[in-house]
């Protein structure tokens, strides 16, 4: 998912319907470059308006942010959500990706192997 800087309220609005309809029927990992500079996920608040809903959406649907320190310029733009407890491990931001200003991120996903 990337969310286009200053982006439209209509736009986060849209991706928050997703993420709600999703995590609420499936186990989910959902990553992507936010861009919402001014959300502080230690406190989950939210300097001015801009993020201010997807945080309720984050908080609402039981998602849980991995990543804790910055990606890009001193912000996490970068998030990594999971709706399961341990369901991600091994997070780790790392240098600048080849030509991109953003840091990269690498992690594991934990999955049960469902038998049939």
């Amino acid at each position: 998912i990337i969310d286009p800087p200053n982006g439209e309220r209509e736009l986060e609005e849209q991706i928050c319907k997703e993420i709600a309809d999703i995590s609420s029927k499936h186990r989910v990992v959902i990553v992507g470059d936010f861009n919402f500079p001014h959300i502080d996920w230690e406190t989950h608040s939210v300097k001015g308006l801009d993020g201010l809903e997807f945080v309720k959406c984050v908080q609402d649907s039981f998602l849980q942010q991995y990543i804790e320190v910055p990606t890009r310029e001193g912000a996490v733009l970068d998030l990594l959500l999971g709706n399961e407890t341990g369901q991600v491990t091994e997070v780790c931001v790392g240098e600048h990706f080849r030509s991109s200003d953003h840091n990269a991120i690498s992690f594991n996903i934990i999955m049960e192997k469902v038998r049939t």
